[in-house]
């Protein structure tokens, strides 16, 4: 294999055909139908995300059995803020990041890891192919309308649901054109800009985007130069190595044909960066290259009727190829340079059959093909490619007796086929046995929500969920985190219960809604990733584990002026393994509490401008790097920031002030006083104060 051989498709040409096409007849209009999973489909033509439920508003997400939320983030596109960014905002969800703009994040909800959570993209899987983390920090809001979470338990006709939960991210939907140009610029020489243009041509709707990013990421930290115990040889530095630049493309187009609505999403990115080492392990001279492709095409059909039918057809492809360049061996446990490529084939089809008021059918079906490859170009060892195939079918029933009443049941098969090639590892240590794996697995939940009094619902969910292990956690090597080829499948059990409330226009209280659940997850054979060097990390099974919490969440807004949230999250997870050194220890990277609250004040003025302001502060504590659980790991970490946004919407221009970890705290410290960078849960430094000035023109 060769470096001209690692590549992406370049966008298909078919795609730009579309705008050419010819009126055709249509049964509905799409333009305004919001681009959702098929829950949140509401009236054609009107674009809502939610319905009026006795005088008030809920979200597609409220009306499962689940503890879920939607995330309006339209607005939050005028900022520099990511995917990652807003989601580690939320309740019961926990964000890994490698630091700074555009930094590597990552996503586990309720103490699980990342892998454990699917990522959706109108949809469809973003992970495939030994990617099963995706990078949320390099996904913008610029062409999102919501992203959904889901904690624990979600609906069938989302797809596969992990043992954590779900995550749907939701493409924007326009009425009229829409253009948008925005530019960042921020501490540590950061600098975005993206570029955003909807319109409709003949049927056709048509929306694309164009961004770019930088930044040198030469935050300073403390280097503790690898002697934890001596602070003699301690020193704040520039962050070595931490340099990124990334940009992506999107095209989705939507018309209808008959009584269908077609579609396609194609987007491409790319990414080269530095790799920082592990806290104070720098490096020089260690890159990663991503190249992604996304191909995705749609059909949609709605019955007639008052409770019309729906069915989706989709198919997608996914190519991810990676260049990962080690030859100084600076970081992982060898000199190299691998390449590796992945591709995921995707068939599915989701129907939704409402039998009557109080009965409701959901069917998803979905066959994947996926095939993982990797090359040692400095040793030329290549070992046999892998390849998976999976099928799966998820069916649910649900039931409402009367109008307080929803009962959920359903169960989910999995089938997965695989053939693990064999051969030296890329990184030149050691042999992968070739082997062949078959499994089949059943996954049954039950839930309910009962509306005990008027705005007031009790939820209870329970259900058994599984994950296979992918074939980077199995045989890949990106350096710092390589793979463990002995790992098991990773089996659990969930279970939660609690209570929301949702008030709305009480007087000068325009919105007041209270979560407060709690939840349990057991799991077996727990795939947990841990620092098992001062180089590496890297997955390995827990043989039982329980991980057990409770979700605390308010958000309100008065007076048409002042909005405000404020979350709180208990995690404890621990290790029921059946060796005596690890038994009883609390699961690595998970911390015991979490808190995120945020004031916001917003108000026109004179001359048609607005001006807002806003600060939030989030608090971390007791979380372990490591199963020993050693102490100088368990440290707390409180970080405060602030905001302030002018806008004159008769120009479409908003301008945004966002100052991060206001405090610029950097060295946190033990009981013992000795000083600690402030660092993420996978042990990486995290920036100081940080500054961004964003301008935003919509037209």
């Amino acid at each position: 294999m060769t470096a001209s051989r690692h590549s992406f498709l370049a966008p298909s040409a078919h795609l730009l055909v579309w705008l050419l096409l010819p009126a055709l007849p249509a049964a509905a209009d799409p333009a305004g139908e919001a681009e959702v999973n098929w829950d949140a489909y509401e009236a054609e033509g009107d674009g809502a995300y939610e319905t009026v439920v006795h005088g008030h508003h809920l979200a597609p997400t409220d009306e499962t059995t689940g503890f879920a939320e939607t995330l309006d983030v339209a607005e939050s596109a005028e900022t520099v803020e990511s995917v990652s960014d807003v989601l580690s905002d939320s309740v019961g969800v926990q964000v890994r990041r490698l630091g700074g703009l555009g930094s590597f994040g990552s996503a586990g909800i309720r103490g699980s890891t990342p892998q454990q959570v699917p990522i959706y993209l109108d949809g469809v899987r973003l992970q495939g192919a030994g990617h099963s983390v995706i990078d949320l920090g390099r996904i913008g809001l610029d062409f999102l309308d919501s992203i959904e979470i889901f904690r624990g338990t979600a609906p069938v006709s989302y797809g596969i649901s992990g043992i954590g939960g779900l995550i749907s991210l939701n493409t924007r939907s326009f009425d009229t054109p829409v253009t948008e140009v925005a530019g960042s610029v921020g501490s540590w020489d950061s600098a975005r800009i993206h570029l955003l243009h909807g319109t409709r041509v003949d049927q056709t709707t048509a929306l694309s985007l164009l961004s770019a990013q930088h930044s040198a990421g030469n935050f300073i930290y403390l280097n503790r130069n690898g002697t934890h115990a001596d602070t003699s040889d301690d020193a704040l530095a520039p962050r070595q190595n931490n340099a990124h630049d990334a940009s992506s493309f999107l095209l989705e187009l939507k018309r209808p044909i008959g009584s269908w609505t077609v579609g396609a999403i194609e987007l491409l990115s790319a990414k080269k960066q530095g790799i920082a080492g592990i806290e104070s392990i720098a490096t020089r001279h260690a890159r990663l290259s991503t190249l992604g492709h996304q191909l995705r095409l749609f059909a949609r059909r709605k019955g007639s009727g008052k409770a019309p039918w729906r069915l989706e057809l989709h198919a997608g492809h996914l190519l991810v190829s990676e260049d990962f360049n080690d030859t100084k061996n600076e970081v992982g446990v060898g000199f190299g340079r691998t390449m590796s490529k992945g591709h995921t084939l995707e068939l599915g089809s989701c129907l939704v059959v409402p039998w009557s008021e109080k009965h409701e059918t959901s069917a998803r079906l979905t066959g994947a093909f996926e095939r993982f490859d990797q090359e040692e170009l400095v040793a030329g060892v290549a070992p046999d490619g892998s390849t998976r195939l999976s099928l799966r079918l998820g069916a649910q029933h649900d039931l409402r007796p009367t109008d307080s009443w929803l009962l959920s049941a359903a169960i989910r098969l999995e089938a997965h086929h695989a053939r693990f090639g064999g051969g030296p590892r890329p990184i030149g240590i050691g042999v992968i046995e070739p082997r062949r794996v078959q499994d089949v697995y059943v996954s049954p939940s039950l839930g309910l929500r009962y509306e005990a009094w008027k705005h007031l619902y009790l939820r209870a969910n329970a259900g058994r969920y599984v994950r296979v292990p992918d074939m980077r956690e199995l045989f890949g090597d990106q350096g710092a985190v390589v793979g463990n080829a002995k790992l098991r499948p990773e089996t659990g059990t969930n279970v939660d219960a609690g209570v929301t409330g949702i008030w709305e226009n009480l007087g000068e209280l325009n919105l007041l809604r209270v979560d407060a659940v709690g939840f349990g997850a057991f799991v077996e054979d727990l795939i947990s990733y841990v620092q098992n060097s001062q180089h590496t990390i890297r997955p390995e099974n827990v043989d039982s584990a329980v991980i057990a919490g409770l979700e605390l969440a308010a958000r309100l807004r008065a007076f048409e002026l002042v909005s405000a949230q404020a979350n709180y999250t208990y995690l404890y997870g621990v290790n029921r393994s059946d060796k005596p050194y690890h038994d009883g220890k609390r699961l690595p990277g998970k911390p015991a509490h979490e808190a995120y609250g945020r004031l916001e004040v917003f108000k026109p003025f004179l001359n048609g401008w607005g001006f807002g302001g806003w600060v939030d502060g989030s608090y971390a504590g007791r979380n372990y790097l490591d199963q020993a659980n050693m102490k100088e790991d368990a440290l707390a970490r409180a970080l405060m920031g602030l905001g302030a946004k002018l806008t004159r919407p008769d120009l479409g221009l908003t301008f945004t002030l966002k100052v991060d970890n206001v405090f610029d705290t950097i060295v946190l410290y033990d009981k013992q006083g000795r000083p600690h960078p402030l660092r993420d849960y996978e042990a990486f430094p995290l920036p100081g104060r940080t500054v961004w000035l964003t301008v935003h023109w919509r037209r």
